[in-house]
Formats: structure tokens, C-alpha cells, sequence
């Protein structure tokens, strides 16, 4: 990591290119480029990446007829959420690339907010990423849970290096350097789509500062189709994460990293207890994502079923989502009403 301060000079909004990759989700998406052209701190331009979709993007897209400047571009053939973000990366004409999903909603002072805390940024490390806290919707916008960045500090950016922890934030709030990412080889396509980003994410951290800024300034729509309540999104996310740690003391102690596939092989050898414990865990976290968003969507039956389950196995991560959702609750929290008003 470099030691001395980069003259990236004053960022301004028309630097930042977002990128969104779309395939489905389609209903959503004129109130994500709303909420995006509502930004008081409006980007230069918006990237749409249509990934072989089977559905009319052009037609949605076109139909919003938002102020910022939009660049669509059409994939002959579906790659996937990370070869599609790679070739809106590619695209952008921006020095910053914002991240956004098709079905996720921006608070009006997102990007002002995060440009504040880099054009501020005067530590002799580069600043090459910033994300912010989000807000967990349903379908309809409907709140029910915050998801804190938890990286607000350079000191909490250190302790999580040190500990060899993945960098994983909601990646929908994400803006980051471009030429920091090229450098970093871009969203890898050889491992599961679901960590992509955090592996991006993870390789920009060995490259600069990573932080988070402690505001809810997303929302993270959840449902149904969403792949991070899957039951092969979460296995599939808890192996690339553990597989991500490993490379990460593995590059701290001067070794080569393992691919998807070596890693798949090292797994194999574990004791039978290993394998036990860790599918117990996945199979909690799964029962535990799903619980809460069918709960969110008013499936309360099957939620509040699938929540029981996941109980026994990992009280502590029920209890603790539980509770940010009562708090949220009592708290009286519309998050979907104000960025959708925004």
C-alpha cells in the first residue's frame, strides 16, 4: 500500500458514473433511476447494463426519462451480475463508479454525502471506497431491518485487515475509484456471483481505505427471488467468504491465492465434525435470511415458522435481527416512504 497522499483533487458529482446491471426485477427499476435522479449531488452519468434480459429494459429505461444522461448497453449473452458490472465499468466515463442494483433505492444526499467524506479525506492513504448503512425493505418498500457498514473508522478498516476479515458492505451503497478497481482485476467471474463484490471489495482494501459512513443512505429491497435468501446463495456465499479470509493470510504470509477450485479441494479433507458444524451454521443463516423476508412480505406463518427453526442453531443471530427489527419498529422508521418522496 502506498505511503504517500495521491492529488486525486476535488471529486464532483458529474465524476461518478453508476453502474446498474439489470435481468429481471424490471417492475422496480423507474423508481431506482428516480431515486438515483433525484440525488442532490447528481452523478455525471448512468450506465445500464442489460444482461441479455429477456425482457424490454430499453422500453423501462427509456420510459423514465430521468435528467442524468444514460447510457444503455445491451449483453448478446447472460454472464452474469459480474461480467455485466464489469462492462459498465468498462463503459463509464467516470473517475468514481456508484453501485446500484435494479430493484435498490438511494436517499437523495447519498452521493453528496460520500463525495463530503472524500473530497475531506487528507490521510496519506488513499481513500478508495465508501459505502454507508442500509435499510433492509420488502416489496413494497416496508423497513425491516438496518444493516450497519461497521468500517467507519481507519482503525476499524486496520482491525478488520489484521483479522483477515472480507470486506463485505452492502454493495448497492458502494461508490469506489475505477482505475483502483481495474488495477484489482474487476469483479472476478470464475467464483459464485453472490461474492463477487465482495472480493472486489476485498482487493480494493489491500489497495487503499475502505469506510464506511454510519447514515442509512440505501435501501436493500428483499424478497422472494433475491439470491442472498436461497439456500445455494447462502452455502454458495459462506464458502467464497471463508475462501476469501484464507487468501487473504495467504497474501499477508507471501503465499499464492487458492481458486475456487483448490480451495473446493482442501475443503474435502476436513473432519467430519467441520463439515458438520459448518453446514449447521449455513443451514441456520439460511432458515434465518428467509424467515425474515417472508415475515417482511407477509408470509408470517412460514416466516415465523422458518425463524423458530433457525433459533436453536444460532439464537444469537435471530435474537439480534429480532431485535433491530423491534427497535425499527418502535422507532417509527418509513424509510420506503422517504426515498420514494425523495
Amino acid at each position: 500500500m502506498t505511503t504517500t497522499p495521491i492529488p486525486y483533487g476535488r471529486v464532483r458529482g458529474h465524476q461518478v458514473s453508476v453502474v446498474v446491471a439489470v435481468y429481471d426485477n424490471l417492475q422496480f427499476l423507474p423508481e431506482t433511476l428516480a431515486a438515483i435522479d433525484a440525488q442532490t449531488e447528481p452523478p455525471g452519468e448512468v450506465v445500464i447494463v442489460d444482461d441479455a434480459s429477456p425482457h424490454d429494459v430499453r422500453a423501462v429505461v427509456d420510459s423514465a426519462a430521468i435528467a442524468v444522461p444514460v447510457h444503455y448497453i445491451r449483453l448478446e449473452v447472460n454472464g452474469g451480475v459480474a461480467a455485466a458490472r464489469n462492462a459498465g465499468n468498462a463503459a463509464a466515463t467516470g473517475d468514481w463508479i456508484a453501485v446500484c442494483d435494479s430493484d435498490d433505492l438511494w436517499m437523495p444526499e447519498k452521493l453528496e454525502r460520500q463525495l463530503k467524506l472524500i473530497n475531506s479525506w487528507n490521510d496519506p492513504e488513499p481513500l478508495v471506497a465508501v459505502g454507508t448503512d442500509v435499510m433492509n425493505v420488502n416489496r413494497s418498500g416496508k423497513p425491516f431491518g438496518v444493516v450497519p457498514g461497521g468500517i467507519n473508522t481507519k482503525d476499524a478498516y486496520l482491525e478488520r485487515i489484521a483479522k483477515d476479515l472480507p470486506f463485505a458492505l452492502s454493495h448497492c451503497t458502494v461508490v469506489y475509484r475505477r482505475d483502483t478497481a481495474s488495477r484489482c482485476g474487476g469483479y472476478p467471474t470464475n467464483t459464485t456471483p453472490i461474492a463477487a463484490d465482495v472480493e472486489l471489495l476485498t482487493n480494493l482494501a489491500s489497495a487503499g481505505i475502505v469506510l464506511t459512513i454510519p447514515e442509512v443512505l440505501a435501501s436493500y429491497r428483499k424478497h422472494d427471488s433475491s439470491q442472498t435468501v436461497s439456500w445455494t446463495g447462502v452455502r454458495d456465499q459462506h464458502v467464497s467468504f471463508s475462501r476469501i479470509a484464507v487468501n487473504m493470510r495467504r497474501k499477508r504470509l507471501g503465499m499464492p491465492p487458492l481458486g475456487p477450485r483448490e480451495f473446493t479441494e482442501i475443503r474435502a479433507a476436513r473432519s467430519r465434525f467441520e463439515r458438520y458444524e459448518e453446514f449447521k451454521w449455513c443451514v441456520a443463516k439460511f432458515l434465518y435470511r428467509s424467515g425474515a423476508v417472508q415475515l417482511a412480505n407477509g408470509r408470517s406463518l412460514r416466516g415465523g415458522m422458518r425463524l423458530a427453526l433457525a433459533f436453536p442453531l444460532a439464537p444469537r443471530l435471530v435474537s439480534s435481527g429480532v431485535g433491530r427489527y423491534l427497535h425499527l419498529r418502535d422507532a417509527g422508521k418509513d424509510f420506503g416512504g422517504q426515498a420514494s418522496n425523495g
